[in-house]
């Protein structure tokens, strides 16, 4: 199976930078910790992924086909967000982080299933 990989993908305001690099590539680059670095920290590996974030300290793993996330922290403090969705079809929508939302991490595995979250100070 060959493996498309999208990794690095950094939303501010109107700006995106991407990357294809080899599956060894990205296992170097996690081992390192340099993922620490980027905000947000994005990897897609599928067909037709969609990531919106307006936020920093984000990490979302996307592995699958047709998947949808979008998250807009509302505070100033970042909640340090881990996502990791596996399947088809997958919808996932945060809006708002407050204190409970801190160092969350959200597992979404299987296909064709939503979470909507709302979050309010």
């Amino acid at each position: 199976m060959k493996f498309n990989l999208l990794i690095l993908l950094i939303l501010t305001s109107c700006h995106a930078y991407a990357q294809n690099i080899s599956e060894n590539d990205l296992l170097n680059f996690i081992q390192q910790d340099l993922y620490l670095q980027a905000n947000p920290f994005v990897v897609q590996e599928g067909n037709d992924n969609t990531a919106v974030i307006y936020g920093n300290k984000t990490q979302l793993i996307q592995n699958g086909d047709d998947q949808s996330f979008y998250y807009t922290e509302t505070s100033i403090v970042p909640s340090e967000l881990k996502v990791n969705m596996e399947g088809t079809g997958n919808y996932l929508e945060i809006f708002g982080n407050n204190g409970i939302s801190e160092n969350m991490q959200i597992n979404l595995t299987g296909n064709d299933r939503s979470i909507i979250i709302r979050n309010y100070p």
